[in-house]
């Protein structure tokens, strides 16, 4: 290495040269704070380029690492990214279910599209994450596809398709 490449990295951190899936990795809850900070930092930076591999580390075993890239899909921002954290609303950690919601409401009207699609899924919970998330967002656009949910089997989601509905109306009238 020379020492303009020394001075590079020092200047971008020694993140900026690992591969995408190392980045990953450093994701880990066995890593240290500081690695998983810069990790996540540098894949914001790739952009675009890391919303596949981040897709597929929401499959991960790792909770940490399925957390970690839900929180970074959503800075990155990109309607694919949304269509991975839908997945997300079944996760067995709360904690990793909710930076996928907030991850999704974060993206604003990129991510509506695929959530009014997930009011289809068969799992009650991305129907749920899908419905909350929505409300969130306020689009007048979800409106009609939450009337649908007035008529679901679960009583649950019918109680929240009908507070989506409410807060997108006062939205309205505002």
């Amino acid at each position: 290495m020379g020492l303009f490449d020394f001075l590079q990295q020092q200047k971008d951190g020694p993140s900026h040269h690992k591969t995408i899936p190392t980045l990953i990795e450093d994701l880990g809850q066995n890593k240290p704070k500081k690695v998983r900070l810069e990790a996540h930092d540098a894949l914001v930076a790739r952009g675009s380029e890391a919303i596949v591999p981040l897709s597929h580390a929401l499959d991960s075993e790792d909770w940490r690492i399925r957390e970690e890239a839900a929180k970074i899909l959503g800075q990155i921002g990109d309607e694919r990214a949304a269509i991975a954290l839908i997945q997300l609303f079944k996760d067995e950690k709360t904690r990793v279910q909710l930076w996928a919601t907030d991850s999704i409401i974060s993206m604003g009207e990129r991510a509506v599209k695929p959530l009014i699609a997930a009011l289809d899924d068969e799992d009650r919970r991305v129907r749920m994450g899908a419905v909350v998330a929505l409300g969130e967002l306020q689009d007048l656009e979800a409106k009609e596809y939450l009337r649908k949910l007035l008529n679901d089997d679960d009583e649950e989601i019918r109680a929240a398709a009908t507070e989506a509905i409410d807060v997108i109306d006062k939205k309205a009238t505002a």
